[in-house]
């Protein structure tokens, strides 16, 4: 009786099929790891299977697709994809990759912190901690507008106003309508049939309100440095508003024209009320993520909050919510936020900030930069979801906080300094990778299988 042979594999008839359906098991004992499973599994991707009667199914192992290099730079890092842009940092400059994976410069000196984004219809939000800017259209621009310099004020004899004391004030306006926070006020006595001579603003403070009391302060930055600007500089229209007499609140008078030196106040009839007093551009700040119209992010322990619908402004008297730690992770579903620290991840139920109902979501510290965004449909909850890494794998957060331990009985990692994470489907696989640093290696991780893959009588 003949024996066929494989001209091509000889050995084919010695080889074995090695199938792992149930992954990577670096938790369960060495010598009784369950049947599917591994104990390490060394640059292979497993594909879906399942332990039947009769042993595994599926769960077959294949090499890696091999990587091809687009961009070649030095110290890059920060690479982020959003919705329309995607964006990263090379040798301290922010650079803009377009369709086609062909960079452009975005803003030089950025530094070489990790920089944060988040993309809102279309317009891109940045910061590392230090600076801040936007991506509109492709090009940069700042991230709200720096506050003026406070009025310097004269009280004259003409101009026809009731006799009194006024309250003056300062905002910045730019050409697309936006408008900054407004300086202190400044009181003039005025005489009556008198009025208020004005000088124009030369430069801008950068905050103009002070100190901010949360102990999160930095050196602002916004956009290419504007606070040294001066309002014709800038091109900033100044918008000038002023109290009736003896009043508390402020009203719009007039425009001054940037490049334009003085005006002054006579009788009027006030326009709209300021809205922008106490307020200021967002500060440098990290983990940034948007929610609900509002942008939420990081500046130590503090959970800092744009102004609804309008993610050029802050409050810093009220628009924050402080955490016991440092934070690490801020991350949105369809109905809240959750929020990482080293002692765990707490989720802030609710709509808006003034109705946040804060409550524990889990207790494992999530690993820095892990957090990603994810169809929930693929962990059978619906709507928006999040996945992180931490020391006990993967962990999924859902709509209302809902959290699930993906591979707690699986895996056991070190304790990562940061990581980076990205969703991908191929070769009929649907994967979460995560590039991570530092730590060493976890206990009981230490062995693997040498296995040689053979794809149609060849070794790959």
């Amino acid at each position: 009786m003949a024996q066929y042979t494989n001209q091509q594999n000889p050995d084919a008839d010695k080889q074995v099929v090695m199938r792992f359906p149930k992954g990577v098991d670096q938790v369960s004992p060495e010598t009784s790891l369950l049947p599917g499973a591994a104990r390490r599994i060394v640059n292979l991707d497993v594909h879906q299977g399942a332990v039947g009667q009769n042993g595994p199914v599926g769960g077959r192992v294949t090499t890696r697709s091999r990587v091809q290099r687009i961009i070649v730079g030095t110290n890059m890092h920060s690479l982020w994809a959003g919705d329309h842009n995607t964006c990263y940092v090379d040798s301290g400059s922010l650079y803009r990759l377009d369709e086609n994976m062909v960079p452009t410069l975005v803003r030089t000196t950025v530094g070489d912190e990790e920089m944060y984004y988040t993309e809102i219809a279309g317009v891109v939000f940045y910061s590392n901690g230090w600076l801040t800017g936007t991506i509109v259209n492709g090009n940069d621009a700042p991230w709200g507008l720096p506050i003026p310099v406070g009025p310097v004020v004269v009280a004259v004899s003409y101009g026809g106003l009731v006799a009194g004391d006024y309250m003056v004030a300062y905002t910045y306006m730019d050409a697309s309508g936006r408008e900054s926070g407004a300086t202190m006020t400044t009181l003039v006595t005025v005489a009556d049939g008198g009025g208020i001579s004005l000088t124009a603003p030369t430069g801008s403070t950068g905050s103009g309100q002070g100190g901010n009391g949360h102990g999160y302060g930095h050196n602002h930055q916004y956009g290419q440095g504007s606070d040294s600007s001066s309002g014709a500089g800038t091109g900033y229209t100044t918008r000038v508003y002023v109290s009736p007499p003896n009043g508390e609140n402020l009203y719009w008078v007039q425009n001054i024209p940037a490049g334009a030196t003085i005006s002054y106040v006579g009788a009027h009839t006030p326009g709209k009320l300021l809205t922008t007093q106490y307020m200021m551009a967002p500060e440098p700040s990290t983990q940034l993520d948007s929610y609900n119209g509002r942008i939420y992010s990081a500046v130590g322990n503090t959970l800092l909050a744009t102004q609804a619908l309008n993610y050029d402004l802050t409050r810093p008297a009220t628009d924050f919510v402080v955490f016991p730690d440092p934070i690490n992770m801020v991350k949105s579903v369809v109905d809240g936020v959750y929020v990482g620290t080293q002692h765990g991840v707490a989720y802030l139920d609710g709509n808006d900030l003034p109705l946040f109902r804060t409550r524990p979501a889990d207790m494992l510290p999530p690993i820095e930069g892990s957090a990603l965004a994810v169809d929930g449909g693929l962990f059978g909850e619906s709507g928006k979801g999040i996945v992180w890494l931490t020391r006990r794998g993967w962990v999924f957060g859902g709509a209302g906080g809902k959290v699930k331990r993906l591979t707690e009985a699986q895996m056991a990692l070190p304790e990562y300094d940061r990581a980076a994470s990205l969703y991908r489907e191929h070769d009929g696989m649907r994967q979460v990778l995560s590039f991570v640093k530092g730590g060493g290696e976890a206990a009981g991780a230490s062995d693997s299988y040498d296995v040689e893959i053979v794809r149609n009588g060849r070794v790959l």
